[in-house]
């Protein structure tokens, strides 16, 4: 739930509880509002959210039926629960669906729907890697980082960037390798201290665009360099994982010994490029408020 208006109205000069707490009261209303304003694009999320979550779990729920049906039960509960999640989630943030140029798209476009699709995976990936299906978990990590390498292209390509894909797209990439890594830990597939600090990178993160928010103010979302290459490689990494997983081997003392010391260095440099980036930031909005105070006379 992220509003433009509220966060470039913000007065972030003010730090009191009292002050965060109309912020959070401005945003809901203004989703709320959009939600209704738009009821169609809302709608056609809401439907599109459905029809993902259909084809992606009844085919998985008919695989456990016939012999696990709890299992199978418990699937479904899964994804109707992730399903109104997510839908709530992104009607709430419709009124991001902009272009560029601050003008209201009035359709979903084809860059988000496959943002949707990989928030959807994130279910049934976890779920058949929790299994030990690896093989047909291998199939729908390589489908997510499909979608995430043609969102970014569909977008540039029709000039389809919007708010919504800026915000939602990093949100995707993060629920679905905390997903695939996590439920790789629970099965033993990586160490324990290798998804440790995957989460502190990202508890970082977001701990550090909350800092920086009310130190200096909104902030632009962007991908790095770094980010970037270290998607890709941990993309290749998981992949690699459940190739391994997949084959029945014990590789881990074999493979794992360059595996795990590689995934940790990789999630560490991102952590280490994460401060020195909002070190930065932090510096320039501190700088930029002195030059504004003197040059208004403070």
């Amino acid at each position: 739930m992220f509003s433009i208006r509220a966060i470039n109205n913000a007065d972030i000069t003010s730090r009191s509880p009292k002050n965060y707490l109309l912020f959070a009261k401005v945003c809901l209303g203004e989703a709320v509002e959009n939600a209704r304003v738009r009821r169609a694009l809302s709608l056609s999320i809401a439907r599109f959210c459905a029809t993902s979550y259909i084809v992606a779990l009844v085919p998985l729920i008919a695989l456990y039926v016939p012999f696990d049906p709890v299992l199978s039960l418990r699937i479904a509960l899964c994804g109707a629960i992730a399903c109104i999640f997510l839908t709530l989630m992104l009607v709430l943030n419709v009124g991001l669906i902009r272009t560029e140029n601050d003008t209201p798209e009035a359709m979903l476009g084809v860059a988000n729907k496959l943002t949707i699709v990989r928030l959807v995976l994130v279910v049934p990936l976890v779920m058949l890697v929790l299994d030990g299906r690896f093989a047909i978990a291998l199939a729908i990590y390589v489908i997510c980082l499909l979608t995430d390498v043609f969102d970014g292209m569909v977008a540039r390509q029709k000039r389809g960037r919007t708010e919504f894909g800026t915000i939602m797209d990093p949100v995707a990439d993060i629920a679905s390798t905390a997903g695939l890594f996590g439920a790789m830990m629970v099965k033993g597939l990586i160490p324990t201290w290798v998804f440790v600090i995957l989460i502190v990178r990202y508890v970082t993160l977001f701990a550090g665009c909350a800092a920086l928010f009310i130190s200096i103010g909104p902030l632009k979302i962007r991908a790095t360099p770094v980010g970037k290459i270290v998607g890709v490689l941990q993309g290749v990494a998981g992949i690699m994982i459940l190739v391994l997983a997949a084959s029945g081997l014990q590789w881990q003392d074999r493979y794992g010994v360059v595996i795990f010391p590689f995934l940790g260095l990789i999630f560490g440099s991102v952590i280490i490029s994460q401060f020195v980036i909002g070190m930065r930031h932090l510096k320039r909005g501190v700088l930029g408020a002195r030059s504004r105070g003197k040059s208004e006379g403070f």
